[in-house]
């Protein structure tokens, strides 16, 4: 959410110690983008396409297993060897 606006509220001596905040209504990053208007046609269809066809769950499981084979692949390079035999003593 973003701040739409700050009110500084007065005490009773007139000094302002307090802000109002006022948010604006929760909006996605495409939706922000939308609702300026800065897009031509084939922009904003391409963007809604993709944002159509684009799955949150789907995508947040895919980066953790992605992140998961990362993990065990570099894990079996600093895994340790065998052993390394003690001095004679």
């Amino acid at each position: 959410m973003r701040l739409a606006e700050k009110t500084p509220l007065p005490d009773a001596q007139g000094r302002t110690t307090r802000l109002r905040r006022r948010w604006d209504t929760a909006q996605t990053p495409f939706q922000r983008l939308i609702a300026t208007g800065t897009l031509d046609a084939t922009q904003h269809e391409q963007l809604q396409r993709l944002y159509d066809q684009t799955n949150p769950l789907a995508l947040r499981q895919r980066i953790y297993q992605q992140l998961a084979a990362l993990r065990d692949a570099t894990a079996e390079r600093t895994a340790p060897s065998a052993p390394l035999p003690s001095p004679a003593a």
